[in-house]
């Protein structure tokens, strides 16, 4: 049975940007105005508040991925990244041991990806790609040209893993490159 959601239904926005399912079986929707939550009866959404200190950083949601520790991380353009804790519902910046961000928190993220390690890759419209080792709160950066900070892929705009521990991004213009 195929059945779809618009506004009518409560979805925020018509142009869907990205969807993933969380360890629970919610459905979640990213859009052009905030992030949905669909439970398989109705859809609820999230929308970033000024006023809230773990909300949503951006109302652009661009890239979602859930990890097997019950996370769901999301990517914003304009926003960066945030993960979604499952217990009290909040959004948390990714963080180093210093409680120094691990991604720029103005990054126009376009795709996420939690590969088999529990490694958080993040594929950026300018910077590149950017890899987060969750649990030891490190980060790697994957540039064309790794001596200089300005050389990035133009965007990241797909992220693949495959055998052999090797990733392929998809770049917008560029073609595709491997990792």
């Amino acid at each position: 049975m195929f059945m779809r959601f618009g506004a009518d239904e409560g979805l925020s926005q018509g142009a869907i940007q990205a969807i993933a399912q969380d360890a629970s079986g919610f459905l979640w929707i990213g859009t052009e105005d905030g992030l949905n939550r669909y439970d398989g009866y109705s859809l609820t959404h999230i929308m970033r508040d000024r006023k809230a200190a773990h909300g949503l950083p951006n109302n652009w949601v661009s890239a979602l991925a859930a990890d097997s520790q019950g996370q769901m991380w999301i990517g914003t353009a304009g926003g960066g990244v945030v993960r979604r804790d499952p217990v009290d519902g909040k959004f948390y910046p990714l963080l180093d041991a210093k409680s120094q961000p691990l991604s720029d928190p103005r990054a126009e993220v376009q795709v996420l990806l939690v590969d088999h390690a529990g490694r958080l890759w993040i594929g950026t419209r300018k910077s590149g790609v950017r890899v987060v080792d969750i649990n030891k709160r490190v980060a790697h950066d994957y540039r064309q040209d790794p001596a200089s900070a300005e050389s990035g892929f133009l965007a990241a705009a797909a992220l693949a893993e495959r055998l052999g521990n090797q990733r392929a991004t998809g770049e917008a213009y560029e073609g595709l490159g491997f990792l």
